[in-house]
């Protein structure tokens, strides 16, 4: 297993494992936003990670420079292959990321019903919820991971 940082060769692989996690973990009409920020330009780090030559789970990192923080963005695993540790491998790596790039930023993230309880193993708290906040029986979880500082 490795992660490797995301190039354009790898979108065809992300976007099918997006496809792979819709309806339950992502709307149909996410997929355009996602598509769309693979290809922006300027956009943070995003990683792919890779089991037996495969991509099996990508998720990246974000800076919002306005609201002085950083967070988790599109991560994702081939639905086939959910709790095999592929997503806690691919969160600890983007945490460690943020953790040693924006140590002075706070680190949120948006998730749904279904991972949040996955994120609260990985030391993030719950600090909203909307109900339907993603659309229809999707709702959304703001998360905020508590940093010690030294």
């Amino acid at each position: 297993m490795k992660i490797k940082e995301y190039t354009a060769a790898d979108k065809a692989a992300c976007l099918a494992i997006f496809d792979s996690n819709m309806p339950q973990y992502f709307m149909p009409e996410e997929r355009q936003q996602f598509e769309d920020w693979l290809d922006k330009e300027g956009r943070e780090v995003y990683y792919v990670l890779i089991d037996n030559d495969e991509i099996v789970a990508c998720g990246g990192i974000y800076e919002d420079t306005e609201l002085k923080l950083v967070g988790q963005a599109w991560g994702m695993v081939l639905n086939s292959l959910h709790k095999k540790g592929y997503g806690k491998a691919l969160t600890l790596h983007r945490i460690k990321e943020m953790d040693e790039r924006f140590s002075h930023l706070e680190q949120h993230l948006g998730t749904s019903q279904h991972t949040a309880p996955f994120y609260e193993k990985m030391g993030y708290t719950t600090i909203e919820v909307i109900k339907d906040g993603f659309g229809i029986g999707l709702d959304y979880y703001k998360m905020k991971r508590l940093v010690k500082k030294d």
